[in-house]
């Protein structure tokens, strides 16, 4: 066809935008493509592109330029990518100013108008029209997708009002089909085959499968797109049809228009039983723990909801169905592609999960406004939108975005499957846990991956990446990608390592017995225990036999090869990510280039300790500290200072006040909704412990404290006595780990409730809080789950470079005598200390520390004996800023990269979260 003379920019032509880019380009439009990778450029030039341009999502500026050269803009790459849709319309934006008229149309979905009931609840009556602009106007601004529907709403009536351009919505459903040229398969179907074909069994979520989804072709939609481009470009302004935004694209009207979850289920299922391939062609519900295989925690939302669209206004431009059914194409087209993939189809399936779990957890983080940018339906974006994955050279694995820091860094998740006994592949057959991956990219050539592990052992790394990587970025600087892994088992690692099979079960039987009195309560928790022990056996099966730290470590060398790093690790641990650290140097020293331990356990303790209490050594003298601390900061700046004249008359009143709520826990009512009592345990364990590791909280656990000692117990009950209501299973990898790692069971403990008590009685008599780690001593000695790993901590080992260890001064759950063991373990390895209180480095800030980091990471250089640091600024007592004023620096700095570092120190120490240790 003749050239049009228009300029076209399809932004991320992809499994949508590659078939309307083909379109356009036999009609004589002159398209460019803007895509992430040489290799799908090089593909959209054999298919008619006039130019194609290399660039990401995230550079508006980019973005915003090719706009300007554009007639037209159709964005393809993601519903939700809130950066580039705001570069386009800046580009429309300016061309209008111009004097230059735009034509854009950015594609939605119809999970929008998705129903957000019960997932499998049944078939819903309600159709959406998209000629009936107000039934669509009406959607929930929360629905997926919605916001960034509304901004470009928003602007298509100003930009319309003033007539400098003209913007539409393509708002498409469930998509099918193969293009063979292209190579490239939707997502939901596929995806359900690959679940068939790995568990023996076609699925659908809920016990029926009822819920339905209109349908359509990927070459049916490229010609909605077409003509809906063909409208805009001929209607005048003025014209009603100009101001409805949106346009449905659905082959409803012929036998296969809408499909339900279950047909599709069992069109899987008996396709895949006549080749032999799955025993049943019955589909049956989907088992809530295999969610993992699918779509993680979004599984029900993307394949278990009812979203039914009629697509009116296409059909009045003459727009029809003209592709295959979506059964026919299953079967002729994409099922025989599935098949010969299958040979990598697990790697395929467990990135996609691994992903989605990234996806989850970030989700929830946004859901707590913590200030960072996360798409809100950023798992539909990863459902349409495959083409988004990138591969860098030399590594073995794929990425996709997922949201980015509070300063805009853009962070990609991804996701590895490692065998579930990583050292005897007989034990695991086929296997496997999946271990999710999170990447904030450093700027630096030549920048190796550095992974960072917070703690637990059930602590997320993800969750660590999202929540404090702009600070630890500043703090380790340029040259290292910071990675964050969910160890095995942990949070969106599938399967999860739970005592518990769902969240009711959980919230019904996690909450032992109360245990404040070791002698009196023992009985209770005696009893608990023996319940407790053999639902974790029982709930993990062979899985829990392989949830220990030597296997973490193991799966840390799948991480590096998969990134390209085989034989190299560069390591930053805290807390229990110290003992994973060592472990990890004791087993494959000649690959421990980098690795720093903050806050360091006793891995000799951890492995083999029996009746060694040491993980408490140091706890009374921080609780002595904050007594202390508190007196010298006086009453302006602590108010528990105004009860006492020093700091041990203050510590006895305390524990006075605490001791009577051990006989007499303490009434609180606040309104109807909000009482309950206050007793020992919420004052020692619950509020006073936590407090100890953290000193940034300890103004406000003065603060309560005062109050309550004066009467006023309503801010503490608030605080410490509501308790924590679970909406998600998080997990029981801290006891697993912890039980299949050290020395468990009838074999090392007497199985008696007396003869326990007298092991440990002296431990409990030795510190106010001893009784923190009761349970603890009654889950070992009643755990049913046999060792499987042959680990044993030595002494003096040569590693491919020596450790550099960090502690406080004073730490109150890893103390200082545990980092000079790990001193003594591994030969040539330097100890820096930051003088003061709290858990790991960075309850302090301290420039000297941060400047040992950087020379280790950087340059492997090692103080040349065991080094003090002073900390920066005062640490103690310090009223909580506002969670979205400026961090004020606690010290200043003429260097503008160390007062960057100082900041970032100051955000962390005042943080009051810390993984469970």
């Amino acid at each position: 066809m003749a050239p049009t003379g228009k300029k076209v920019l399809i932004v991320g032509p992809g499994f949508i935008g590659w078939n309307v880019l083909e379109l356009l380009a036999k009609e004589g439009y002159e398209v460019t493509g803007f895509v992430r990778r040489q290799e799908a450029a090089d593909q959209l030039k054999a298919s008619g592109a006039a130019q194609t341009v290399l660039g990401d999502l995230d550079d508006k500026a980019l973005i915003t330029k090719l706009v300007l050269d554009s007639d037209i803009v159709i964005h393809t790459a993601s519903a939700d990518h809130v950066a580039s849709a705001e570069a386009v319309l800046d580009g429309v934006q300016q061309r209008a100013e111009k004097g230059q008229q735009t034509i854009y149309i950015h594609t939605s979905g119809t999970s929008v108008i998705g129903d957000g009931t019960t997932p499998g609840k049944g078939k819903t009556s309600r159709v959406f029209h998209d000629n009936v602009k107000a039934e669509i106007d009406v959607v929930s601004d929360t629905a997926p997708h919605r916001q960034i529907d509304l901004q470009i709403i928003k602007a298509q009536q100003q930009l319309l009002r003033e007539k400098k351009a003209k913007i539409a919505l393509m708002i498409p459903p469930l998509i099918y089909g193969f293009n063979p040229d292209h190579g490239r398969l939707s997502i939901q179907i596929p995806t359900l085959t690959r679940y068939a074909l790995k568990h023996g069994f076609a699925a659908h979520v809920g016990a029926a499968g009822d819920p339905v989804w209109s349908v359509v072709h990927v070459r049916d939609l490229a010609r909605g797109y077409v003509l809906l481009l063909h409208r805009l470009e001929e209607e005048a302004y003025g014209s009603p049809e100009l101001e409805n935004p949106y346009y449905f694209c659905e082959a409803s009207g012929g036998a296969e228009g809408e499909v339900s979850w279950r047909e599709i289920a069992a069109l899987i299922g008996e396709a895949l039983h006549e080749r032999g391939l799955v025993d049943d062609p019955e589909p049956r519900p989907m088992p809530e723990e295999t969610y993992g295989d699918v779509f993680g925690d979004f599984t029900a939302s993307v394949v278990g909801l009812n979203s039914r669209s009629r697509a009116v206004r296409l059909r009045e431009l003459g727009w029809k169905p003209v592709e295959k059914g979506w059964k026919e194409s299953f079967l002729e087209d994409e099922l025989p592609a599935i098949l010969k993939e299958r040979k990598d189809w697990k790697t395929r399936t467990l990135l996609i999960s691994g992903i989605l779990a990234c996806f989850a957890l970030l989700q929830l983080a946004r859901s707590s406004a913590w200030g960072a940018s996360f798409d809100n339906s950023a798992h539909f974006h990863y459902q349409q939108h495959e083409d988004q994955l990138t591969t860098y050279p030399g590594e073995h694995i794929s990425w996709a975005r997922c949201g980015s820091l509070p300063n805009g860094r853009p962070l990609e998740c991804s996701s590895i499957d490692v065998p579930m006994d990583q050292f005897n592949a007989e034990n695991s057959g086929n296997k496997t846990f999946s271990i999710p991956l999170i990447r904030e990219r450093g700027q630096s050539a030549d920048a190796k991956n550095l992974l960072l592990n917070p703690g637990g052992p059930g602590a997320s790394g993800v969750w660590y990446i999202y929540r404090k990587g702009e600070q630890l970025r500043d703090i380790v600087g340029e040259g290292f990608h910071l990675v964050g892994f969910d160890p095995r088992g942990v949070n969106g690692s599938r399967p999860l390592a739970s005592c518990y099979p769902d969240v009711e079960t959980h919230r019904r039987l996690a909450t032992p017995v109360r245990d404040a009195k070791p002698v009196e309560d023992s009985a209770d928790i005696y009893a608990w225990t023996q319940n407790f022990v053999r639902a974790c056996a029982d709930n993990m099966g062979e899985y829990g036999r392989y949830l220990n730290t030597p296997q973490m470590a193991a799966d840390m060398n799948s991480i590096l090869a998969a990134v390209g790093q085989a034989g190299d690790l560069v390591y930053w641990g805290f807390s229990y990510g110290t003992t994973l650290g060592q472990t990890y140097a004791g087993l494959f020293p000649e690959s421990a280039t980098r690795v720093i331990i903050d806050g360091v356990e006793n891995q000799h303790d951890w492995y083999a300790g029996l009746d060694t209490f040491e993980s408490l050594a140091d706890t009374e003298i921080v609780f002595d500290g904050f007594f202390d601390e508190c007196v010298k900061a006086g009453p302006e700046n602590c108010t528990l200072a105004s009860l006492a004249d020093s700091g041990s008359e203050l510590r006895e009143k305390v524990l006075a006040f605490a001791s009577r709520l051990q006989e007499q826990p303490l009434s609180v009512y606040v309104d109807s909704s909000s009482y309950g009592t206050l007793d020992y345990r919420n004052i020692m364990y619950d509020a006073i412990f936590p407090a100890l590791l953290k000193p940034y909280l300890w103004y406000d656990l003065a603060d309560r404290l005062a109050k309550l000692l004066q009467g006023d117990a309503t801010d503490a009950f608030l605080a410490y006595g509501m308790g924590d209501e679970t909406e998600e299973l998080v997990g029981d990898a801290d006891s697993f780990v912890q039980f299949n790692d050290g020395l468990t069971g009838p074999e090392h403990w007497p199985q008696d409730r007396k003869a326990i008590l007298d092991m440990v009685q002296s431990f409990f008599n030795s510190t106010i809080f001893g009784a923190t780690q009761n349970p603890e001593y009654y889950k070992k000695q009643q755990w049913l789950i046999p060792t499987t790993h042959s680990y044993v901590p030595k002494k003096a080992v040569k590693t491919a470079h020596p450790l550099l260890i960090l502690s406080t001064t004073y730490d109150p759950v890893c103390p200082l005598v545990s980092a000079r063991s790990a001193n003594v373990a591994f030969e040539g390895s330097q100890i820096v200390e930051v003088k003061g209180y709290g858990h790991c480095s960075l309850a302090v800030p301290s420039m000297c520390l941060a400047k040992h980091v950087r020379e280790f990471l950087y340059n492997g250089t090692l103080p040349s004996s065991y080094t003090q640091c002073e900390s920066d600024g005062p640490s103690y007592f310090i009223k909580p800023e506002n969670d979205n004023a400026p961090v004020v620096p606690w010290k200043h700095f003429e260097d503008v990269e160390e007062q960057r570092i100082h900041l970032a120190q100051v955000k962390l120490a005042r943080d009051p979260t810390w993984p469970r240790r």
